[in-house]
């Protein structure tokens, strides 16, 4: 077979391929990548075309399905295929990114090549041969291309020190004829250095594509999330409240063929800053630099997709606030006038809003702050506080008078009424925004004090005030316009371009006023014509435990945390978007996330990913397997009808997320992923009842040999063509005979049930958060009793008690049977009449493809797919949670 690579020159992925197809016995044609490519996931692209039509744009797929077609190409798979993913993961993400910051002369010690390199050469060390043992693999033939540029003998070692190890190596794969001959089609006559020298080019250009701008015809979407303080990690609530759901939604853009660019960065002037460089011992820019760093990695690893990510403590930002301020000056719109603010005696200095707190004068909260009460959400300045007290000292401040520069939103209040009016309508603002929104402008503007007594932040431009700095709430959100000027000089086609651009933005309920007053005004205030607000989405809080996250207490789960937990990032952004705190507060809890996992992403995403991909990779022709086919217009009943089934959620799929409801979005995806299983699960059952049907040889199989039976007095084990459905399950009626906390998890109770065995079962469970342990003892419950006994932090765990939950999972109650129901009795299920399994197999994860189709009606009634619950006195039931789902 004949490849085409189109790729960029310079670019080492094209030498793997190169190598691959030495090893193949095949062809690859290099087609120079064009000029000005944009990115596609974060590098610059790289495109395999094959004679069949195939294309093929993923550097993994690539390289597995080149080696994939020859015989020879499928020694390079190594009989374990994850450890392969997850090598050729650390090649694209971690080596690639080293090699690249190295090559384009970006060396500092933290991109030095020897810690990164010592993965290779520990595996070169322990095999003593090649990174995964005795032969060789794709993962020597990906490493070795993508340190070519830097160990060629050609090349000089700019990577710093480099084990022996990996040298000796690298150079033994060099000599073989195999690795010469993808070489010398790669180079094509030119020298080693030549290729260097691109790979140079290369890697300078890897992370700078050509900027977007607005088109014309098309949907231009300019996304933007709440910048995040500087000051310190993000926790879960941060991520979800705004870059994740941002990210989330450019995503969705971006598949819907919209010309959208994300918008985001850290919020680096202010109070927060100088503080927390305080507590550090660092400067404010010290500071800035370090949590930058940190913020930036922690949404990289998220798998966070930015068009730009910046920073406000920049010349643009000044050169543009300060022109925003100006021009509303021009206009009249700023005044300057005496304002009382708070001293510190002890602390020698003036208190900036968030440095003084006290009691909120409109709810009476105890720890309002001097800008804002987080009891009721008002805004609020120092001076209206009740009994005002320094963080800094902790005592109680004096009031100055000092001259300030004020925004006069009085006068402003009627642009803004109107713009709030036609604006909140036309883009489907969320409920909480239009009224946090509303109750500002029902009380009446009041003038908004816009500078501040600090030393780090934007200098006012005005002679006589040059020692006060710019309020960080005006200047946070010019940050959008500054990191897009750091992103395109052509900026204003984004910003200054209300008819052809949609700016939707993403926050936290404490910022929506800022975003639909305060910013907003400014930009009227100026009288040009700002690219303002179409959409805006909120969320409420992502509590943690039912506790609210605290950094300085140690609280919660923080951005750096999750990267330590081996939970990969893709199961955090599913239980974070599946709890996205839409509409009211939510919950996180470890044992919800781990269940989550399980029963909703494995059982159900996870089971149909699986189903397709071995569908695609078993059931097609020899020449197409693995490979997405075209689609051919042809009527197949079964199909039509899935078809019919699928049409009106993808529908609503795409209007809820237009909406930017992405919670519901995701609910509707899992939904058409349930369709999907059930639909390989119906097709397979027809198959296998076709088969059944069909003649058979009466004293043997079809190859002649005589069939064995199952011995006398045992199970047959589920044959494999047996649906996985309630009755694989052995559901019974419990009680609970004792109870008591396990002795080393807090969350979990150890429980003694009677199932109308001989001796009661010991089973533990994750229910102390929900149901108090005198109301545990004597309960009726409904447990799985084929699970396969497990040791649950040291206690031996032999069955499970099925409960349900509400939505947000606050609620959790056990599914009940109804009073007069002996011990041990079988729950039912009409038309489900398979014997149940004598013990689950934990790897066919058969609980978790049922679990899925498990939920509670409208009546409380506890069903699988509809079909109550059911023992000889009637349906088993739940206390209160209509419509859950059960666990």
């Amino acid at each position: 077979m004949a490849f085409e690579l189109h790729v960029a020159g310079g670019d080492a992925r094209a030498l793997s391929c190169s190598v691959v197809s030495a090893f193949c016995g095949t062809s690859v044609n290099v087609v120079p990548m064009k000029e000005n490519s944009q990115l596609v996931f974060g590098s610059l692209p790289i495109e395999l075309k094959c004679t069949s039509g195939l294309s093929l744009t993923m550097p993994h797929a690539i390289v597995k399905y080149m080696c994939s077609t020859s015989v020879s190409g499928k020694k390079l798979i190594p009989q374990n295929t994850l450890v392969l993913e997850e090598w050729l993961e650390w090649v694209d993400k971690t080596l690639s990114a080293a090699v690249n910051a190295v090559l384009g002369g970006d060396l500092s010690p933290t991109l030095d090549l020897s810690p990164t390199l010592q993965k290779v050469t520990s595996g070169i060390q322990k095999s003593k041969s090649y990174i995964l043992g005795n032969t060789i693999t794709l993962v020597d033939i990906c490493v070795w291309s993508t340190l070519f540029p830097l160990l060629n003998a050609g090349a000089k070692n700019k990577g710093g020190c480099i084990s022996p190890a990996v040298i000796d190596w690298f150079n033994s794969l060099s000599s073989m004829e195999n690795f010469e001959t993808g070489t010398q089609a790669i180079l094509a006559g030119t020298s080693p250095e030549s290729f260097i020298e691109l790979a140079c080019k290369f890697s300078a250009a890897t992370w700078t594509p050509p900027p977007k701008l607005p088109k014309a015809g098309v949907r231009n979407i300019l996304v933007t999330s709440a910048l995040p303080y500087v000051n310190n990690v993000p926790h879960l609530g941060n991520i979800i409240g705004c870059v994740l759901s941002a990210d989330v939604y450019a995503r969705y853009c971006r598949s819907r063929d919209y010309n959208v660019i994300y918008v985001c960065g850290t919020d680096e002037y202010g109070t927060a800053t100088e503080t927390k460089a305080s507590q550090e011992g660092l400067t404010p820019r010290q500071i800035c630099d370090k949590y930058h760093k940190i913020h930036k990695e922690i949404y990289d690893w998220f798998g966070c997709q930015f068009d730009s990510f910046g920073r406000t403590s920049t010349p643009k930002q000044s050169e543009i606030a300060q022109g925003i301020f100006k021009s509303i000056l021009e206009r009249k719109l700023l005044f300057e006038d005496g304002m009382d603010q708070l001293y510190d005696d002890t602390a020698k200095k003036f208190l900036a809003d968030r440095l003084v707190e006290g009691i909120c004068p409109k709810c009476l909260y105890e720890d309002a702050r001097g800008d804002q009460c987080d009891g009721c959400g008002s805004l609020l300045n120092p001076t209206d506080l009740l009994k005002p007290r320094s963080t800094l000292s902790g005592c109680t401040p004096r009031t100055v008078k000092t001259q300030h520069m004020f925004l006069d939103l009085p006068n402003l209040a009627e642009p803004l009424q109107k713009y709030v009016t036609e604006t909140s309508v036309a883009g489907g603002w969320s409920n909480n925004s239009t009224v946090i929104t509303n109750a500002w402008l029902r009380d009446g503007l009041k003038p908004r004090c816009i500078t501040r007594d600090l030393k780090w932040g934007i200098p006012v431009p005005m002679d006589h005030l040059k020692d006060k700095v710019l309020y960080v709430w005006f200047d946070a959100p010019i940050g959008y316009v500054s990191i897009t000027a750091a992103y395109t000089d052509a900026w204003e086609q984004w910003w200054k371009n209300p008819e052809n651009v949609e700016l939707i933005q993403f926050m936290g309920k404490d910022n929506v006023p800022f975003h639909t007053v305060v910013f907003p005004s400014a930009l009227l205030g100026t009288g040009e014509a700002w690219t303002m607000m179409r959409s805006i989405s909120t969320t409420e809080y992502l509590n943690y435990e039912n506790s609210k996250f605290s950094k300085s207490r140690g609280v919660g789960v923080f951005g750096n945390d999750c990267q330590t937990t081996n939970i990969p990032a893709d199961v955090w952004r599913y239980y974070l978007l599946v709890n996205r705190p839409e509409s009211a507060d939510t919950q996180f809890l470890w044992d919800d996330l781990a269940a989550k996992n399980n029963s909703e992403l494995l059982a159900n995403l996870g089971n149909f990913c699986h189903r397709t991909l071995t569908f695609l990779d078993t059931k097609l022709p020899e020449g197409l397997r693995g490979t997405v086919p075209g689609v051919t217009p042809v009527h197949v009943p079964p199909c039509d009808e899935f078809g019919a089934k699928i049409h009106p959620l993808v529908e609503e799929y795409v209007s809820v997320l237009e909406k930017q409801k992405l919670k519901d979005g995701l609910r509707i995806a899992m939904a058409i992923s349930k369709l999907g299983n059930q639909f390989f699960q119906a097709e397979n059952a027809a198959a296998a009842a076709a088969a059944a049907a069909s003649p058979k040889p009466a004293a043997g199989d079809a190859k002649g040999k005589k069939a064995t039976p199952a011995p006398v007095g045992k199970k047959a084990k589920p044959a494999a063509d047996i649906p996985v459905d309630i009755g694989r399950l052995d559901l019974r009626v419990g009680k609970i005979t004792k109870v008591w906390r396990h002795p080393n998890a807090e969350s979990l109770y150890c429980e003694e049930i009677d199932i109308g065995e001989a001796k009661p079962r010991t089973v533990v469970s994750g229910l102390v958060k929900h149901i108090p342990e005198a109301e545990m003892m004597g309960r009726r419950v409904v447990v799985v009793a084929n699970m396969k006994p497990s040791a649950m932090r040291g206690e031996i765990s032999q069955a499970m008690v099925l409960c349900a939950n509400n939505p947000d999972g606050t609620k959790v109650e056990t599914v009940t049977p109804p009073d007069g129901v002996p011990e041990g009795e079988k729950i039912s299920f009409e038309g489900y009449t398979g014997e149940p399994d004598e013990v689950l197999n934990p790897k066919k994860k058969v609980f978790e493809a049922v679990s899925v189709d498990l939920h509670v009606n409208p009546d409380c009634v506890a069903t699988y797919k509809g079909v109550p619950f059911m023992t000889t006195k009637g349906p088993c039931k739940v206390a209160t949670i209509a419509e859950g789902g059960i666990k």
